[in-house]
This record gives structure tokens, C-alpha cells and sequence, in this order.
């Protein structure tokens, strides 16, 4: 039996007319977690990657020049687009859109509501809190959402001069009533201080004004969303979503069976009413897509949504932004951020639920995501480099999770890392190792998510509908069909297993499934879980009448049919001729602490037309061998290895220069290539 999920194109649906608007299209985008100022030259690195990793969507910014405060400080004031226009042609120059975050946060309006007083110190507002304008000052908000969809529409009439990418989507304040805290009911905010009647007021008088604003509808507003950490991690009652049953595990950690004792009556409630007001437009619209953020990975996403279509129908679902891997948070707050399954008590067994291959040999302790952090933060190498991979593995599920359980669009959290020392975003903190690629100190180093995000991308860049093939009554293994015009691509995995021995991912241990393709002859190709392999490794298999058997693991993998397209597709992805790049950066520290400050390592890429025997080996001007990088053989494509400046006994080299050689055989005599490139180390 099949579930089908109709996927609107994003081309059809926003392409239309003949204004700047026709050039947009991509439903992958980012939540983007750099930090000012925008005239620093790291965002046009940043940008360039992220660029090349795929699609170029939206990209979503959470402070956006302040918010309307930040804007227009005062009733009589201008508003203010020197910040914003900056942006928005920032990222027109890389081919993306701004995903504007609408945030109410103008004190001014809301002068009689004491809970949405700004926070202040010596009178100063250092945290401006999210509500509705009171109706006295309801039409500067709409004047503003006016003058901001006007200007950045691209419908050639008032725009901004200059713009080359218009703006899409705008999205309103969301997470309602559930906070970081784990304290249910009694917490107030995070992002939104009023009642839930006057968020869908506020949904409704801005709906109106942007679509009078861009009456070509290319405009969309994205509804408020929710958080729902990690209710449903476990698959709990699975497949219900909201059982009225008491004694259901759901009804039971909404009740206190949480890690706080916390009740989350007045969210929940308060939740479903939003949904419900969004799925009925009689009372007037609030939104053209539901805005979410499935931020525990793929293992909520079909029960979360099923609960969004319960209550709000058909309406598009948008995910505006979406963590996927592990929170390196301990016992010294919420253990992994899990507010609903965390036990109270130091444990291995509850931690397992929700991860199935975490903790595994890596960790030994009774808290594993305080030993997860201490170990990232100790830059363990071994950790760093199981986290990375555990982030490309999760970043596809999560993906085919999301498209194939109904999302139209999905931003993947976030782009970059942040150094120590940065509250809240930077290393040394929950989310400090979660991201895309390096910091800026790193020339934002590409992990190994960086490169499945972009095979990912190319996969599914023109998929139209996405059917999950049930394979399993266990809702740990999945099979999701995404069809193309050229073929469809299947993308499949199962966590029913225990960790995978010696964390050797490539060998599947979880469920054996069968299931129909459309092909006999297949192609098999793997993520990218490391950094010296940037190319996919591809197989071909052989499905017997159209039919396949096999066992699935933690590591997901793609199926698609051997087309002339993806045969073609293949052949190009292999580089035409051998070739040692230049290093980057050069000059490097020498022996620096790997992630620390500074250029610690440097990053070596060769490129290979063939299967070759290939060694790299370092040497002085002396010409006496300082290190060898590596020697074994490797498949066609393009690889990279990382040098931190040390020798074979792990002591820093002396600054100076240095030549690093480069010898491919595809036999066992005569090599095929030698080449060498200078590098300089500093000190």
C-alpha cells in the first residue's frame, strides 16, 4: 500500500508573468547563522559556497535589521532599508532570496500590554518581544508590510534599485508557547508574548496587506509554526498524532511524564486552534503555507505533519527551518534538548530510543550528550569525524522525510559554524558543531554534509511527487520513491538495528525490504560521510523483474534507475584528468589545535580520472620526507586530505616552505602522474 503526496512545483507555482519573478525557482534553501556586520568580506565566501552546494532557494535570516523596531524606531519614523537592501542584493549577487522574518517587535505599537515591554537595562531595550499592534497603531504595521513587499516584489513598479532576486516568502513569528525550557505552561515567549486570537489577527491583517501589496501572488506569507523538540522521537502511538485516549503515551507527557513535570495543556490547545484558524479560510486567510520546524531530525516528521493536515487540511506545508543532527547538550540543562523523553535520570536506554546507533562505542558514559560535547569540544577526532557523518546521513532522511511526507520547501539549519567565544551559536554551545561547513577562521571548511547536501540537491532538484512505499510495519525503515521526468530516484535506510560494528556505516544491519522499481538495471549510490571522498561511490545492481531485495542500514542510500541521463550524469561527475590543486588556505599555522582560531589545517584536493594507487608525500627544501599523507588506492573523482603541520612523530613543523608531491599509478609500474605545488607555513 502506498501514501501519496502530491508536491506542487515551486517553478509552476511562482514562476509566472514576465517580471524578474520568472527567474525563481528551488524549494532547497538555509537558515543562515553568520553574523554581522554584512559588508564583511566572509559572507561573499560564505555565499559562494553555499552556492555551489545546489539549488538556490530561499535563505532564511531570524534577525533581520532589527525587526520592525530596528525599522522604524518610531511611529513617525521613515522606515529605514539601508540594512535590508544590503542584504537582499547580497544575496541576489549569489542567486538567492531573502526569506523575510517578519517580527511585530515594535514596543511603540503595543503600549498598553505590559507583558510585551522590551526587557531593558538603564532604560535601554536589549530584547524587544514579539505581539499584536493595538488597533491604534494596527495600520503603520500594515503600512510597513505594504512599503517592504512593494519594494522588494520585482514587479518593476517602486522596487528596490538594483534588485535581481525579489523577495517570496515572508515569514511570520513562530514557535508559540513552546520554549526552550522545558516548562510548558508556565513559560511565556520565546518568540511570541500575546494570545493566540491575536496572532491570527495579526496573520490575517498581513496576509491581506501583502497580497494588496503584490497582487500577482508571488508574494507568500509563511505561518507561525511550532517546535514540538522531541514528542514524537520515540514514534509514540505511532501512527496517532493526537489520541484522545488518556493513558496514551502522547496525552501522557503533554500531562507531566516530561523531563521537567512540566504541562503542556494551554500550547498544545493553543497549537491546534492556530491550525485549525489556517485550514478555514471563513474567518479570513492568515496564510498561503504553514510554516514548520521539525528540528529532531526525520523521526517526527510523518506523525507531525499528519497532525498539521488533521487540523489545517491541504494547506502547503513550508519548513522554514530544520536542524538535523544531534544537540550536544548534557544533563547540565535538557539532555539533547529532549523535553518529552529525557529520563530524569542519567541513563543509556531513553537516549537510545529516540537515536537507535547513539550512544554507541564512542561514548561510555551514563550521559552521552554531555560526552558528546565535552569530546567535541575537546576536538576528539574520532567524535568529530563520527558527528559529521552523522549529520550527512541524518540531512538526508531528514530531506526525504519532509518532501515525502507533503513539504513544498525546505531550509536546512544552518550554514556555518561560529568560534568559541559567540553566545549561544558558537562552538562551546549546544549547536556549535551542527552546521553545513567550518567557521569563517576555517574558510568555512566543507563537512561531509556540505557534499551530500549538494548530491542530495541534485537528485531531487526536479522531483514532482513523492510517494513513501510501504515496505515495514516498523516506522524505522522507509522507502521514499521521488519521480522525475528522467526516472524515479529512491531513497531508503533502516535504524532498526543496533550501531553498526566498528561504526562501519557501509554495511547495512538493519531491515531486509523488497519492494518495485521501474528498472532492472540500477544505480546504487552512497552519501559522502567524510572529507577525503567529496565524490559519491556508485554501484550498479540488478533488480529481478523489476523487483528488489535489500538489507537497509543507518546509512541511507539512492536507487534510481541506469538511464542515459544518469549514465551521462556519472561520467561527467569524474574529473577529466589527474590533478593536485593548489592547498588552501596558503599559507597555514603550523600544528595548530585543529578547529581552533587561525588557519589550522590546511586542505589538499587531487583529482583523479581513473582508479589509481595514489601517494602524497611532504617534503623540505631540504628535500628529506617530513610526512606522508597517504598512500592507498582510490576511485575516480575528486578527493581531499587535511594537513595540520606536523610531521609522522605529531610535532609542529618549523615555519618555512614546503613541497607536496604527488604520484598516481593505475598499475603496479610505470606512474601515471607526478606533480608537486609549494606550500608556506607560518608560525
Amino acid at each position: 500500500m502506498k501514501r501519496f503526496c502530491f508536491i506542487s512545483l515551486v517553478a509552476a507555482v511562482l514562476a509566472v508573468g514576465s517580471s524578474v519573478n520568472a527567474q525563481i525557482e528551488g524549494r532547497f534553501g538555509f537558515e543562515y547563522n553568520e553574523v554581522q556586520p554584512w559588508t564583511h568580506p566572509k559572507h561573499e565566501l560564505l555565499l559562494g559556497k553555499l552556492a555551489k552546494a545546489g539549488e538556490r532557494g530561499d535563505i532564511n535570516v531570524n534577525v533581520l535589521a532589527g525587526g520592525w523596531f530596528g525599522m522604524q524606531p518610531r511611529p513617525s519614523a521613515p522606515i529605514n532599508f539601508t540594512e535590508t537592501d544590503s542584504i537582499v542584493k547580497l544575496f541576489g549577487r549569489h542567486g538567492f532570496s531573502l526569506a523575510w522574518n517578519l517580527l511585530p517587535n515594535a514596543p511603540w505599537a503595543y503600549p498598553n500590554k505590559p507583558d510585551c515591554q522590551p526587557d531593558t537595562i538603564l532604560g535601554i531595550p536589549i530584547y524587544t518581544k514579539h505581539c499584536a499592534s493595538e488597533i491604534a497603531f494596527e495600520q503603520h504595521w500594515i503600512n510597513y508590510i505594504k512599503a517592504v513587499v512593494e519594494r522588494y516584489d520585482g514587479d518593476g513598479v517602486n522596487d528596490m534599485p538594483g534588485l535581481q532576486r525579489p523577495v517570496r516568502t515572508y515569514i511570520m513569528t513562530g514557535e508559540i508557547k513552546f520554549g526552550m525550557t522545558g516548562r510548558g505552561d508556565q513559560e511565556k515567549g520565546p518568540f511570541w508574548y500575546d494570545s493566540i486570537d491575536n496572532l491570527l489577527r495579526m496573520h490575517r491583517i498581513t496576509y491581506a496587506a501583502i497580497h494588496e501589496a503584490d497582487p500577482s501572488g508571488h508574494s507568500k506569507l509563511i505561518s507561525s509554526g511550532a517546535l514540538l523538540f522531541d514528542l514524537y522521537a520515540d514514534f509514540p502511538d505511532y501512527p496517532e498524532f493526537d489520541p484522545m485516549n488518556p493513558n496514551s503515551l502522547i496525552q501522557r507527557r503533554r500531562r507531566g511524564e516530561n523531563y521537567r513535570g512540566s504541562t503542556y495543556a494551554a500550547g498544545w490547545d493553543s497549537l491546534k486552534k492556530m491550525l485549525a484558524s489556517f485550514g478555514n479560510d471563513t474567518d479570513g486567510i492568515e496564510c498561503d503555507y504553514i510554516g514548520w520546524h521539525p528540528h529532531f531530525s526525520w523521526r517526527g516528521i510523518e506523525q507531525e505533519f499528519a497532525f498539521i493536515r488533521a487540523y489545517a487540511g491541504n494547506k502547503p506545508i513550508y519548513v522554514d527551518d530544520m536542524w538535523c543532527n544531534l544537540f550536544a547538550i548534557g544533563y547540565a540543562a535538557i539532555p539533547g534538548e529532549a523535553q518529552f523523553t529525557a529520563s530524569r535520570f542519567p541513563n543509556r536506554n531513553w537516549v537510545k530510543a529516540i537515536n537507535g546507533d547513539f550512544p554507541n562505542a564512542l561514548f561510555t558514559s551514563n550521559d552521552p550528550y554531555g560526552e558528546l560535547f565535552q569530546k567535541l569540544n575537546t576536538d576528539n577526532r574520532a567524535v568529530l569525524d563520527w558527528y559529521y557523518a552523522n549529520g550527512a546521513r541524518r540531512l538526508v532522511k531528514s530531506f526525504a522525510a519532509a518532501f515525502g511526507e507533503g513539504a513544498i520547501m525546505v531550509n536546512f539549519s544552518g550554514t556555518n559554524d561560529q568560534p568559541r567565544g559567540i553566545p549561544l551559536i558558537g562552538r562551546g554551545w549546544v549547536g556549535g558543531w551542527i552546521n553545513l561547513a567550518g567557521t569563517y577562521q576555517e574558510s568555512y571548511f566543507e563537512k561531509p554534509q556540505y557534499h551530500t547536501y549538494k548530491l542530495l540537491a541534485g537528485k531531487l532538484r526536479d522531483f514532482t511527487t513523492a510517494t513513501e512505499l510501504k515496505v515495514s510495519a516498523d516506522p524505522r525503515t522507509r522507502v521514499y520513491e521521488f519521480d522525475r521526468a528522467h526516472g524515479p530516484v529512491y531513497i531508503l535506510w533502516s535504524e532498526t538495528g543496533e550501531a553498526p560494528p566498528n561504526l562501519d556505516y557501509s554495511k547495512p544491519n538493519g531491515e531486509t525490504v523488497t519492494f518495485p522499481v521501474e528498472s532492472d538495471n540500477l544505480l546504487l549510490t552512497h552519501i559522502i560521510t567524510d572529507t577525503v571522498n567529496t565524490k559519491p561511490r556508485v554501484e550498479t545492481i540488478i533488480a529481478q523483474n523489476r523487483k528488489v531485495t535489500m538489507q537497509l542500514g543507518y546509512e541511507p542510500i539512492f536507487l534510481e534507475g541506469m538511464t542515459a541521463n544518469v549514465v551521462s550524469q556519472m561520467q561527467a561527475s569524474f574529473p577529466a584528468a589527474f590533478e593536485l590543486e593548489p592547498n588552501y588556505p596558503n599559507p597555514f599555522l603550523s600544528g595548530a589545535k585543529p578547529r581552533s582560531t587561525g588557519n589550522p589545517n590546511t586542505t589538499i584536493r587531487f583529482n583523479l580520472p581513473t582508479t589509481a594507487q595514489v601517494t602524497l608525500k611532504i617534503y623540505n627544501t631540504f628535500g628529506q620526507e617530513v610526512r606522508t599523507l597517504l598512500d592507498r588506492r582510490f576511485k575516480a573523482g575528486q578527493h581531499q586530505v587535511a594537513w595540520d603541520g606536523r610531521d609522522e612523530a605529531g610535532k609542529p613543523v618549523p615555519g618555512g616552505v614546503y613541497f607536496l608531491r604527488m604520484r598516481a599509478m593505475k598499475g603496479s609500474t610505470n606512474p601515471e602522474f607526478v606533480q608537486v605545488r609549494k606550500m608556506l607555513v607560518v608560525h
